[in-house]
């Protein structure tokens, strides 16, 4: 549940220093890069001063004009008390004070939304309770969200984007709209530049035209080419764009498809649409609702003495054996004696994998057979990513053991006894974030049995119970 509003005291405040000075430069000097800066200005008056404030299963969120965000724990709350300083409505609350400090502040909002994020955090703080509050703060630490990198990363990937479309558009204007005059070249050379601590040779080019009866004299060269064909020599006739309106300004014209410059816009546009993925992306993430602790696996917790779990908490753990064993299906128990998470795969990750295929396999058969090689790379990266390895419990025997193809009754070599087993550990893997299922021994070594990514954990976290009871009832705790 989230409140927005705008606060318009500084929304007034920001077209004055930023929109109105910047709408002034653009009457006076009517140019591309203060129409730039005006859009901009007016972007972040309307974006800046939004004020969030959120409600999860655990915490109260409020975000302040894109600059602060802070975070009031249901359970670290003692006591709410509202204030009322508006002499209009003296009956809704401008902010209220938490635990006798921290102040929630109110005033940007409406007075009806105002008593409405008043009750609302009442019932919160009424509805709070004891186990969530130990095993909620777990989960959430691991869910690493990445809204923020991927708004900022698509936020400057869609500015680049429309900074190079509105370069293009500009090249386009003058294609269209520039008269061809013929120019005598002068001289033609060569110069070296550094840029990026690089540097490269570039030609250059001097050339002459009559304009009205006067002589211009130019030197740039359409589309800022570096380089330039061979038959454009001094001494030779050519073409060049002439602005009409200021016949000084020129563009040496340069044949290779002047006019064809449609393919120059697709690497915008193919940044464009990069960054409008990691924007929907970002969104998504925001709009991610927390995962829900499944009933499951808080009463099977609360079947434990806590002084019991917090005792096998403290213990030294080291992980054995480790692997992709994604939890997409419920755990199967197969004739009676098999127990495992089957691997299930995704239609979207085989669609992915056969589009980054098709240019490769159209290339080779319409251009050059050389192209079909990255129809190789593109295997062994689909078996890396897409083989799924199992994680079988064998309960008739009491052993548990991995392999690649799981058949009932496969012979393995490798196998680790059940016996030896003492709980299920819940942990994180250090480098993906990844919650993993983990079946510890007494000396501490984890072999881990099942994985889920951190934003949808529900499945493993409701599963793990059912393992634990068919290994004779073992604690679970959170690592």
């Amino acid at each position: 549940m989230v409140y927005n509003t705008l606060d318009k005291r500084i929304l007034l405040l920001l077209l004055a220093v930023l929109v109105l000075p910047c709408g002034i430069a653009l009457t006076l000097n009517n140019s591309f890069n203060w129409w730039i800066l005006f859009i901009l200005a007016l972007a972040a008056a309307f974006t800046f001063p939004i004020v969030r404030i959120g409600f999860t299963f655990d915490a109260v969120w409020v975000y302040g004009y894109w600059l602060y965000c802070s975070e009031h724990k249901f359970n670290a709350i003692k006591k709410a008390e509202a204030q009322f300083d508006d002499l209009k409505d003296p009956d809704t609350p401008t902010y209220i004070l938490l635990n006798g400090c921290s102040k929630l502040r109110l005033r940007a909002f409406s007075p009806a939304k105002r008593r409405e994020i008043s009750n609302t955090l009442t019932q919160k703080l009424a509805e709070k309770s004891e186990i969530p509050s130990l095993l909620t703060p777990w989960l959430k630490q691991r869910q690493k969200s990445k809204g923020k990198e991927l708004l900022a990363i698509a936020v400057v990937t869609l500015i680049c984007s429309a900074f190079y479309t509105a370069d293009l558009l500009r090249w386009v204007w003058i294609v269209e709209n520039w008269q061809p005059h013929e120019v005598l070249i002068q001289e033609r050379g060569q110069k070296k530049v550094r840029r990026n601590r690089r540097t490269r040779t570039i030609d250059t080019v001097r050339y002459t035209y009559q304009w009205n009866g006067k002589s211009y004299q130019g030197d740039s060269i359409l589309f800022a080419n570096s380089y330039l064909p061979k038959r454009i020599k001094p001494g030779r006739q050519w073409f060049c764009l002439v602005n009409p309106s200021d016949p000084a300004d020129s563009y040496l014209t340069t044949g290779q498809g002047d006019r064809r410059y449609r393919g120059r816009f697709i690497v915008p546009g193919v940044i464009g649409i990069i960054g409008g993925v990691l924007l929907l992306f970002a969104l998504r993430s925001f709009r991610r609702k927390p995962p829900q602790i499944p009933p499951e696996l808080l009463e099977y917790i609360n079947t434990f003495p806590k002084a019991e779990l917090n005792k096998l908490n403290r213990r030294v753990r080291y992980s054995v054996s480790t692997g992709n064993f994604p939890v997409r299906v419920p755990f199967q128990i197969t004739e009676g004696r098999y127990g495992y998470f089957p691997q299930k795969h995704s239609i979207w990750s085989c669609v992915f994998w056969g589009v980054a295929a098709l240019p490769f396999l159209l290339g080779g058969i319409f251009f050059s057979p050389v192209l079909l090689g990255g129809l190789l790379y593109i295997l062994i990266m689909f078996l890396c990513f897409n083989l799924r390895s199992y994680a079988v419990l064998d309960l008739q025997e009491r052993t548990l053991f991995y392999c690649l193809f799981f058949r009932p009754g496969k012979k393995v070599k490798k196998k680790i006894s059940l016996d030896k087993i003492s709980y299920l550990a819940l942990a994180t893997h250090a480098k993906s974030g990844h919650i993993q299922l983990n079946l510890v021994k007494k000396d501490g070594s984890m072999y881990t049995i099942g994985s889920a990514h951190p934003n949808c954990p529900a499945l493993l976290l409701a599963e793990a119970p059912k393992a634990a009871e068919l290994l004779g009832h073992l604690p679970i705790i959170l690592d």
